[in-house]
């Protein structure tokens, strides 16, 4: 870290997440970083929502599964309101169709709640920089449904299955 980095250069998070003691455990883990800082919490979509107005976090940590709002609700409705602020998902579910909608309504990136805590500050400093991040697992799904999805004319469809996995890792 340089030494021009100050406090008015940290990654300010919102923590969305329905269970206290996840939010709490967030909390936690990425309170002892020093270029990260939490600046708020919510336990809903609507709350989220409210708070992301209020407080311009620069990445909306979230879940998908949760009161009121769901994370892509929330995410979708983000990109109305505060499209300033980045959207990384964090969360268990890893089945296809809730993977794709939740690209398709704008996250920027997409954590499994497993993924060690290293991974999930690294997805945090790749979104701020306005990159994408996805899990491994996650990425391999969005990638094989973009396969399925292609026509034998794409060249993406010709891939081995070898070639997809080089293509998810990169």
């Amino acid at each position: 870290m340089s030494a021009t980095k100050t406090s008015s250069s940290k990654i300010k998070i919102l923590i969305v997440d329905d269970h206290p003691v996840v939010r709490k455990g967030l909390l936690s883990c990425l309170a002892a970083k020093e270029n990260l800082k939490i600046v708020g919490e919510a336990a809903n979509g609507t709350e989220a929502i409210r708070l992301v107005k209020e407080l311009a976090p620069d990445i909306v940590l979230m879940d998908i599964s949760m009161p009121e709002m769901d994370g892509l609700a929330v995410t979708e409705a983000l990109r109305k309101v505060a499209s300033q602020a980045k959207v990384l998902i964090l969360s268990m579910q890893n089945h296809r169709d809730a993977v794709l909608r939740i690209i398709k309504a704008g996250a920027r990136g997409y954590v499994l709640k497993d993924a060690p805590t290293d991974e999930l500050v690294h997805a945090i400093e790749t979104v701020h920089r306005g990159e994408a991040y996805f899990s491994k697992p996650i990425a391999q799904i969005a990638l094989n449904q973009y396969v399925a999805d292609a026509d034998d004319s794409k060249p993406v469809a010709k891939l081995s299955e070898r070639e997809r996995q080089v293509l998810a890792l990169i």
